[in-house]
């Protein structure tokens, strides 16, 4: 091979490798790398807010336990010092275990003290918020079914039921009732969350005059007052079977919550702890100046990655 030839194969080799170069690089600005979703964090810190559920599941392997109480209905008069604030009045109370089945899915059971309520609990996480706002909101479906374990109603020839006929018989299935939720919720940089939730409830046995489904539209959310405090709110407007001096539940309180606790003081116009007893009976008159005092306490647990062997 002579010099010429020689340096005609070098020059076209070098012509191949520049436009190999050139064209790779024209083709790899015009595909567009598709980068991870970036899910925006902490709506709320925790499932529960103060009585209305958050968008919140609950992380892999991990397990929470929940303490809510409230104290009794008082008002701005002597009953304010002379029963300490509710303190010496008829309580209500829960304690209610949760955990993770996987990281968008969270079970639990629960046992309120009035009316003996065991009830089980179920949540999922659907879409979740995206920093680049291209999911505006997060969104997560909930169920809860209550079974009433209090001594039942014994049948006599005096009970009948609505149509005023039939004889009232207490059933087992007149003891359960449903709350179903849609939780819409959206978390404003870190000074403030907020949520819509509709709500279904169904009752297999109803109050004379009502009818077994219920429908409510909670509004709730939290303001950032400090590092790890906010103010937390909650209003539910009850759609239907609303009596004359009917009061939808409102609540206001201050949350400290850090990674694994939670702990919310609060006044309240309802001692209701499930969905199902809180939107289909009224609340205290809070216009009259009625409400009582109460507080959630949140613990949760991890549990460690089993290693590989």
């Amino acid at each position: 091979m002579d010099g010429n030839m020689f340096r005609s194969v070098i020059m076209a080799t070098v012509s191949v490798l520049l436009w190999s170069n050139v064209l790779y690089a024209q083709d790899a600005d015009s595909v567009e790398v598709k980068q991870p979703k970036e899910y925006v964090k902490q709506t709320f810190d925790h499932p529960q807010l103060i009585n209305t559920q958050t968008n919140e599941v609950l992380p892999e392997r991990t397990w929470m336990f929940r303490i809510q109480h409230r104290f009794g209905a008082i008002g701005f008069d002597e009953s304010f010092y002379e029963d300490f604030l509710g303190l010496d009045l008829f309580a209500n109370i829960r304690l209610g275990y949760s955990t993770a089945i996987t990281k968008d899915l969270m079970i639990g059971v629960g046992r309120t003290k009035v009316d003996k309520i065991w009830d089980f609990e179920a949540k999922y996480a659907l879409l979740k918020q995206t920093k680049d706002n291209k999911m505006p909101f997060s969104l997560s479906v909930y169920s809860n079914m209550g079974i009433n374990s209090d001594e039942a109603v014994e049948a006599d020839s005096t009970l009948f039921f609505a149509d005023s006929t039939t004889l009232f018989v207490p059933k087992f299935a007149h003891r359960v009732n449903y709350d179903f939720e849609v939780i819409i919720a959206r978390k404003f940089g870190n000074a403030a969350s907020f949520q819509f939730t509709p709500t279904f409830i169904y009752r297999n046995l109803a109050e004379p005059g009502a009818t077994n489904h219920t429908f409510a539209l909670p509004f709730s959310g939290r303001v950032r007052i400090g590092m790890k405090s906010f103010i937390v709110f909650e209003y539910a407007y009850v759609i239907n079977n609303r009596t004359k001096d009917f009061r939808d539940p409102i609540s206001l309180g201050v949350e400290i919550s850090t990674l694994g606790h939670a702990f919310k003081m609060f006044v309240s116009s309802t001692d209701q702890l499930l969905g199902q007893e809180m939107y289909t009976n009224s609340s205290y008159d809070y216009t009259d100046g009625e409400f009582l005092f109460g507080f959630n306490i949140t613990r949760k647990f991890w549990r460690k990655k089993k290693k590989k062997k």
